[in-house]
């Protein structure tokens, strides 16, 4: 018997438990390293589900834009306040 198929969403918050796991640890986007491999729908919802897990522990939320300008990407921060 085969295992059960995991759900896009419980690999989505896998991922995002990973991901913020390798950020705690001073070691982001390790998970990529070892082989993770996502479409680009998969790579705009995990941002937000590392986000649930940040608001979840009781981090304050910060939205910010990144701006590709050349190989450089630039963090411009958002001066007001935002809901999550």
């Amino acid at each position: 018997m085969s295992p059960p198929a995991v759900s896009a969403t419980s690999r989505i918050r896998q991922w995002a438990s990973g991901y913020l796991a390798d950020y705690d640890a001073r070691q982001p986007g390790t998970m990529f390293a070892k082989g993770v491999v996502m479409d680009v729908a998969q790579g705009y919802e995990l941002p937000s589900a590392v986000a649930e897990l940040r608001r979840d522990r009781g981090e304050p939320l910060r939205a910010g834009q990144i701006i590709l300008t050349g190989s450089i990407p630039k963090l411009i921060p958002v001066t007001e306040d935002c809901v999550v």
